[in-house]
Formats: C-alpha cells, sequence, structure tokens
C-alpha cells in the first residue's frame, strides 16, 4: 500500500497553514511551494480538494493566500484523506464496491480488522500533534 503523493503534499500545506493559524495571516501557494521544494501546480490542485472539503479557506487579494478553517488540532490526517482520496477502503468488497467472493472470501476478515486499525489510527493522529514533532515543528516558519 503506497501513500499518493497529493496527500503527502496535503500533509505539507495544511502543516505549514497550521503553524500560522493563530495569527489567521493567508500563506500563499507559492511560498509554501518554494519553501517546501514542491510543485506549486500540483499544490494548487491539492488545495482545490482541501477547498472542497471545507478543511482550508483561500483569501484573494496582494497579501490573500490560505488559513485553516477549523483549528489544527480538530483536523486529522484521515480529513486529509478522505479530502483527496476518498474514505478509506482496503479492498474493493470494503469500500462499497462489488466482488463475486464476498459470500466465502477467506481475506474479507483480514483486510476488515486491518482497515479498521488503520482508520483508528489514521483519525487519532491530528495535524497539531504533526507541527508538534521534533524536527518538524518550526520548519520554515520564519522565511513563511
Amino acid at each position: 500500500m503506497r501513500i499518493p503523493q497529493k496527500v503527502h503534499y496535503a500533509l505539507l500545506l495544511v502543516t505549514d497553514l497550521a503553524r500560522v493559524y493563530d495569527s489567521r495571516v493567508p500563506l500563499s501557494l507559492a511560498a509554501v511551494a518554494e519553501q517546501e521544494g514542491v510543485s506549486r501546480g500540483f499544490l494548487e490542485e491539492v488545495a482545490g480538494h482541501l477547498r472542497e472539503a471545507g478543511l482550508i479557506e483561500g483569501r484573494r487579494g496582494a497579501s490573500g493566500g490560505y488559513i485553516l478553517q477549523r483549528r489544527p488540532e480538530e483536523i486529522t490526517v484521515n480529513d486529509l484523506i478522505v479530502a483527496i482520496e476518498g474514505p478509506l477502503a482496503m479492498v474493493e468488497c470494503l469500500g462499497g464496491g462489488h466482488c463475486v467472493l464476498s459470500g466465502s472470501c477467506p481475506s474479507r476478515d483480514v483486510w476488515r480488522k486491518v482497515q479498521a486499525r488503520l482508520l483508528q489510527t489514521l483519525s487519532g493522529i491530528t495535524i497539531a500533534e504533526m507541527v508538534g514533532q521534533p524536527g518538524r515543528a518550526g520548519r520554515h516558519k520564519e522565511k513563511i
């Protein structure tokens, strides 16, 4: 299982926004892209998904940019994954899809348990916790 690059970009953007949350100063995607060394175009696509999910808000104008819609302690890693990729589903039958083996599948219960534990873990990690991790806190704060 791989986490898509869009989710990594979402985490970068949202943690940068969380660091300046109390100031309510919008961050431009250009500044975030430059500081994080990522593609601005790809970051714009990610920001669109996060905006549609109600996690960030765009502000227009010369000093415009993005701010978080909710407090960092209220946003989880799972919220970002759902905004970018949709709800977690380890296998198609657990995501509402059809499987010809669903009635007799020996691995369905295994995947259901794995999915439940992963969802529990991802829903238990907040952006505030991520920003507070050693090595990440304060990163680029003074430059953005």
